[in-house]
């Protein structure tokens, strides 16, 4: 029902996520992280929010950051 290979030939298709949430205190740590993975071409953080705010219109709590992972 997904394939990674297809969306990454055709742009278009389902891949399997997970929506996080981690302390907004370990924000940066994250984003070395995904430098790391994106420098290794792997994946794995689709999108990473800001502090407090929504992603993918998730609703988080206070002093947190959602973060979307993709697997393959």
């Amino acid at each position: 029902m997904t394939s990674v290979a297809k969306v990454a030939a055709e742009g278009n298709g389902e891949i399997l996520a997970n929506y996080r949430e981690i302390p907004a205190i370990c924000q940066s740590a994250a984003r070395e992280v995904e430098a790391k993975l994106k420098r290794a071409n792997l994946g794995g953080i689709y999108m990473m929010g800001d502090i407090s705010e929504p992603v993918c219109e998730v609703p988080l709590d206070i002093n947190r950051v959602g973060v979307i992972l993709i697997a393959d």
